[in-house]
């Protein structure tokens, strides 16, 4: 037990039995049989102390026992039968100390006997429930607390895998941009390497960071895309517009830049004369938004290519373990032979300073 959770029951047990025994000091005066004298004092003391300690032994039994982890019949059962017994223990203790104070053991009368284990039985049986409702619902919390942990391991374990996928997917078409290269232009080649080394050293120096601003993003984006205008010269314009506004913002890492290498691979690649490509981002009152569009035509889902789309399938799935549905990501024909990819992310995130 926690030093917090110790002190409270204690002082929880403490007020309790202190408000019993002036309960029953008041139960005795306003009857006008037991007048307050000093053995009323200790008759009244020497029962709270003792049912104090009763049901702290019984605390320690249940903990000793796990009883609260037993089916609810057999713990009402086992509470009923110490409720019974400490009531009769306490009045034994009363019994005794009557015929040892007044050495009459039998001024003490079965009348009186069974009206103290009713009283006493009384305060025992809110004691019993009280403690038994407290234990059921920190457990019922722990159980839950439980569950979210589990929970939230596995949606990370589910984000860990995905990102995993994300990167040699974008690292092999990257790869495949400076293999064509080599053929044709060494020099440009050996600067594409070189690109690519600080793209390489940017995604692996995100393994531990689940967002980063989308500022370090463009970083990367703009590396990506020094790589491959190396590759198609002419072929790709860019147009990006993007305000300091929206770069304080926390984005997934490599997901603007898995939009940018589709939009080059399906979209640029795929014309003869290549294409502009563009990139806008607004920092709007509902969250953050991007989009990525590139020339092309999107295909029907009957003459998709198996693979294509990895990238997208899987971003969407990391936006979901992350944001659940307050993110999402579209890609729209918006115009005739134009193409655009929308990144959408909620506002409930504080855009980093």
């Amino acid at each position: 037990m926690s030093s917090a959770k110790h002190r409270w029951y204690w002082g929880l047990q403490l007020t309790g039995w202190m408000a019993c025994a002036v309960s029953q000091l008041y139960a005795f005066t306003t009857l006008g049989t037991y007048l307050p004298s000093v053995n009323t004092y200790v008759y009244v003391g020497s029962l709270v102390l003792a049912a104090l300690a009763f049901t702290h032994a019984y605390r320690f039994l249940i903990l000793r026992y796990h009883l609260l982890t037993w089916p609810l019949g057999r713990q009402v059962l086992v509470a009923t039968l110490a409720m019974i017994s400490m009531s009769l223990a306490l009045q034994s203790i009363a019994w005794l100390r009557s015929g040892l104070m007044h050495q009459d053991w039998h001024a003490y009368t079965w009348q009186t006997a069974s009206f103290g284990v009713l009283t006493m039985g009384r305060y025992l049986t809110i004691w019993l429930l009280a403690y038994h409702l407290f234990a059921a619902g920190e457990q019922v919390t722990r159980t839950e607390v439980r569950h979210l942990r589990a929970e939230s391991a596995l949606h990370q374990a589910r984000y860990d895998a995905l990102r995993a996928q994300v990167n040699p997917h974008f690292l092999f078409n990257a790869l495949n941009s400076v293999r064509a290269l080599t053929l044709t232009q060494p020099h440009a080649a050996r600067r594409a390497v070189t690109q690519l080394a600080e793209l390489l050293r940017y995604t692996l120096q995100l393994e531990q960071r689940p967002r980063i601003t989308l500022r370090e993003e463009m970083a990367a984006v703009q590396d990506y895309l020094a790589l491959e205008q190396t590759r198609f010269g002419t072929r790709l314009l860019l147009q990006v517009e993007v305000p300091a506004a929206a770069l304080a913002w926390l984005v997934p890492p490599v997901t603007v830049l898995t939009l940018v290498e589709n939009a080059v691979k399906h979209g640029i690649a795929a014309q003869p004369a290549g294409g502009t490509l563009t990139i806008w981002a607004a920092a709007e009152a509902t969250g953050l938004v991007v989009e990525v569009g590139n020339p092309g035509q999107l295909l029907p889902v009957s003459a998709a290519v198996p693979g294509l789309g990895l990238g997208l399938h899987n971003t969407r799935k990391r936006l979901v373990t992350l944001y659940g549905l307050r993110a999402s990501l579209v890609l729209l024909e918006r115009t005739p032979g134009n193409i655009v990819a929308t990144l959408q992310l909620p506002a409930t995130l504080t855009p980093a300073l």
